[in-house]
């Protein structure tokens, strides 16, 4: 009964109204006949409202007595209804039925690739690698190509330890492990000095193998040595060897940022629109509205269909519109946000296992009324770097 209920809708369902007397004896008949009538609303005395199936709206007509009723047909839903759309519209069919044959073709190629896991290989290297293999194109034999393929990869991009090639719908999805970052070697058995990498003032020396040539409190340079992997003796070198140890220092860094004390910012009118896009093969298809604002922001969500084996995605858009707007900063606000902006850029010369030691800040109100904001940065790092002897 339920898997009958089910197939009807699907079909399509014929909305209809009755007018007549002794409407109870149309339910009767339909009930006779097992013909399922739903929502039935009576909407006068002699008129009544309802759905049926469209398998089963000829069948009412004729079973009810001639002269009796007037039976009019409002509306037409589901497949019954397009049918009943497109019955003279040819070229509309015509169009109906090439999207689908293309849509149907589309979803046999792979059109995009999703690559996943990779942070320091690019994903452009890897997506041209796609193309390369000749990966984006029909489902033919896929899975050969992509046994092949992941080998390949492997070969050309040393730094991926592990790769899975999979295709869902159109997309060919990438997943990519990276091989660790490989630490300094330490050349044990080719004689080297430990220099320093960077200018820096001497916090802890810690010698395993060789001779050490400066000590805590002590400036060095860049490239200066730290412990030699010369071994003397009355001042003449007698072996060479190796350098091996630890060096800590302090390192400064530094980096001034001047800001504004007022700022333009933007903030929403209340006014918004909402426009509906379709992205097909690429080429995106606005569907419905458009954005008239000069300035605005978005908030959007998207329904993708590839997971079915079609290319196609819908994007439904809500455009604010933006004004500007002139706010006054407070001097600690500035303050605060000069000294994040120098931190996210010194950071960036920072080594990871570096220790933060101290932080200083100094202030310059201009003529024009900005701040000069300077920022320095103590760390406690290691400095040491392995250089071969000549």
């Amino acid at each position: 009964m339920l898997i009958s209920s089910v197939k009807h809708r699907m079909l399509g369902q014929v909305h209809f109204t009755v007018s007549g007397l002794t409407l109870e004896k149309l339910l009767n008949i339909a009930c006779q006949h097992d013909i399922p009538l739903y929502q039935v609303e009576r909407t006068a005395y002699t008129g009544i409202r309802a759905k049926v199936s469209a398998l089963h709206y000829k069948k009412l007509q004729r079973l009810l007595p001639e002269g009796h009723y007037k039976m009019i047909r409002q509306a037409v839903t589901g497949t019954a209804g397009l049918t009943f759309i497109l019955r003279k519209r040819y070229a509309l069919l015509v169009g109906l039925l090439l999207c689908i044959a293309v849509l149907l073709t589309g979803s046999q190629r792979i059109w995009m690739v999703s690559v996943q896991g990779a942070s320091t290989v690019s994903t452009q290297l890897i997506e041209d690698e796609m193309q390369k293999y000749q990966l984006l194109t029909w489902k033919n034999d896929i899975d050969s190509k992509l046994e092949a393929a992941e080998k390949s990869l492997l070969k050309d991009i040393p730094e991926l330890s592990w790769v899975s090639l999979s295709v869902r719908g159109v997309v060919l999805h990438v997943y990519v492990k990276e091989k660790p970052a490989e630490t300094e070697s330490v050349p044990r058995d080719t004689p080297a000095d430990i220099i320093a990498t960077k200018d820096a003032v001497i916090e802890q020396v810690t010698v395993l193998q060789g001779t050490a040539a400066v000590k805590k409190g002590q400036t060095v340079a860049k490239g200066q040595t730290l412990i030699s992997g010369q071994l003397v003796f009355s001042d003449v070198p007698y072996r060479y060897i190796s350098a091996q140890g630890v060096v800590k220092a302090k390192v400064w860094y530094y980096d001034t940022v001047v800001e504004e004390l007022t700022m333009q910012t933007t903030e929403r009118t209340g006014r918004s629109c909402f426009v509906r896009t379709m992205n097909f093969l690429g080429k995106e298809i606005v569907l419905e509205g458009k954005n008239t604002f000069s300035k605005s922001e978005f908030e959007e969500y998207s329904t993708t269909m590839t997971s079915l084996g079609l290319p196609l995605e819908v994007t439904n858009r809500t455009y604010y519109e933006l004004r500007s707007k002139t706010v006054t900063v407070s001097e600690e606000d500035a303050i605060a946000e000069a000294e994040r902006k120098i931190l996210d850029k010194i950071q960036q010369d920072i080594p990871d296992d570096a220790v933060f030691n101290d932080r200083q800040t100094t202030v310059e109100k201009q003529d024009d009324g900005k701040l000069k904001v300077t920022m320095y940065v103590e760390t406690i790092e290691k400095i040491g770097f392995y250089k071969e002897l000549q």
